[in-house]
């Protein structure tokens, strides 16, 4: 997901965990007591300031206590929460 950007996967990874948890697009139940929420990424090359892709991100969160805020996972997907 990073070819092309100028950036290392844990670079992007931040960048998308961090744009899902300020504004996500979607976010729903994703069963077993957690949610899940999305967020459509737009990756930019670092040097020459062009768009490479966009890029749908899903992240699973633990439920507890009426709050998700335990990160399990998150993976490009094709589809929105």
């Amino acid at each position: 997901m990073a070819a092309g950007t100028y950036q290392n996967w844990r670079d992007v990874a931040d960048l998308a965990m961090d744009a899902i948890a300020k504004d996500p697009d979607a976010w729903g139940d994703a069963g077993a007591g957690k949610n899940c929420r999305s967020r459509l990424i737009y990756l930019y090359n670092r040097r020459t300031g062009q768009l490479v892709r966009t890029q749908i991100v899903i992240q699973l969160s633990a439920h507890q206590s009426g709050k998700s805020n335990r990160i399990i996972t998150a993976y490009p997907r094709g589809h929105q929460c």
